[in-house]
């Protein structure tokens, strides 16, 4: 099954014919669809999420592998190596082996911990709380499809059937390819993956940009962090290669809601209603969900590492298992927040899809970090020779990384009261400040 043909084949024409209602926010970099989903869609879509078996953390290598780094490692057996395991909060303190296991590196998304220390270190608190909740954010996450080299989908992991995954992933590839054409002016759109996220009660998704993709310089292939702070840093738009992030949502929930924010600030929150369909330039906007509490909370566990949950049909529960197989808890369907996204490549122009497929005009790592050493230097970060790539790669996030300000997310989530980041900011100066004249949050 050739997907990305055939929506290759929906031209922009067509695409604007589409009777999909689309809300868009932020400057055109998020749009929320009201329809497009039938009951037997949305149907297939719960079949998938319940079939597909074990879900894996997202902390634990299973989807986002350590990498190479980019030449901060230390050895292994070396002493600094050994001061690295440590109770510390710095980024040194948390540095992950490796793919080869031969050296301690920064871990992939090093640039949310670097944000989060300087939001410390300037005002004391992550947006109001002293830590994440569960594990620094993490959550439960599983890949369903993925497009191979000769731009096939196919099934990618679980026990959910190679019909049932292709069907739900061209439902979804129609929905979104369509509004990701109509939101940015991209004739060609063709999906690249698609997975689910899942939180237990007390879990959230942290503060976070995604990870963007740029010829020749890919996730599998470069760090994750690098790859976010090219983004940022605006150099390198002539290699980057735009992606739509697609969500939708299976349950009303009361808590767990999307707040996306653009690059001047101004937030959004989305509601986390079924069939809701989200359309957004993840990498470019910074986005997080509120804690998910469900409404009648009980004692949860924290899942340690190595733990998989996954859904019993007979019994109609979520099972959380350890890494053994042993038991450790049970949830009820509305205590597990389930969401799916897919990623979308959205290509300009046949031109640029060829250079993409081709390999033609690649970017190097070697040659970005020259850029972004150069242009390091003319900001005054250093003078003289080049910094240790360690120390580099502090300079690169710090100067190019950039989350919302703990003002402009104390206003977007006082549409909310009840929410953790409102509550969060009672008693601290930003608890004062008065929301926006104009509300933000979409009627739903």
């Amino acid at each position: 099954f050739h997907l990305s043909t055939a929506l290759r084949n929906q031209t922009w024409k067509e695409a604007k014919k589409t009777k999909h209602k689309m809300d868009i926010h932020l400057d055109g970099r998020l749009g929320v669809l009201h329809s497009g989903l039938s009951d037997e869609d949305f149907r297939s879509f719960q079949k998938l999420v319940h079939e597909y078996g074990e879900y894996n953390l997202n902390t634990d290598g299973k989807t986002i592998k350590a990498g190479v780094g980019i030449g901060e490692g230390i050895p292994v057996e070396s002493e600094e190596a050994k001061k690295a395991f440590g109770s510390g909060r710095t980024i040194h303190h948390q540095r992950v082996l490796n793919n080869n296991g031969t050296e301690m590196i920064f871990p992939p998304r090093a640039d949310n911990a670097i944000k989060v220390d300087e939001l410390m270190e300037s005002h004391g608190s992550i947006y109001g709380r002293q830590t994440y909740t569960q594990r620094d954010g993490a959550f439960f996450r599983g890949l369903y499809a993925v497009i191979d080299r000769n731009g096939r989908m196919r099934k990618a992991e679980g026990n959910a059937s190679d019909a049932l995954t292709l069907h739900v992933q061209e439902v979804m590839g129609k929905r979104f390819a369509a509004a990701a054409q109509k939101l940015f002016g991209t004739p060609l759109v063709v999906p690249k993956m698609f997975f689910g996220n899942l939180l237990l009660p007390g879990q959230e998704i942290g503060m976070h940009h995604d990870v963007p993709e740029f010829r020749g310089i890919h996730p599998r292939t470069a760090p994750n962090w690098l790859q976010i702070a090219m983004h940022g840093s605006g150099l390198f738009g002539r290699w980057r290669i735009l992606q739509a992030a697609a969500l939708t949502y299976y349950q009303h929930m009361e808590r767990g809601n999307l707040a996306v924010y653009s690059p001047n600030g101004e937030g959004i929150i989305i509601p986390a209603n079924p069939k809701l369909g989200v359309v957004v330039e993840a990498e470019t906007c910074a986005h997080h969900s509120d804690v998910f509490e469900p409404k009648h909370q009980r004692h949860w566990t924290d899942p340690p590492s190595g733990s998989k949950l996954g859904y019993v049909e007979s019994e109609e529960c979520w099972l959380l298992a350890a890494a053994d197989g042993s038991e450790l808890q049970r949830f009820r369907p509305d205590e597990v927040r389930v969401s799916t996204q897919m990623k979308l490549h959205c290509f300009r122009s046949q031109e640029e899809e060829r250079m993409y497929l081709e390999r033609t005009d690649d970017l190097s790592i070697e040659q970005a970090l020259d850029m972004m050493t150069d242009d390091l230097r003319r900001r005054g970060w250093f003078h003289g020779p080049d910094p240790c790539k360690a120390d580099l790669a502090m300079m690169i996030v710090k100067e190019y990384v950039h989350w919302p300000v703990p003002e402009a997310v104390a206003r977007c989530w006082a549409q909310q009261p009840d929410s953790v980041f409102a509550r969060a900011a009672l008693g601290s100066p930003i608890a004062s400040l008065k929301p926006p004249t104009r509300p933000l949050q979409s009627k739903l």
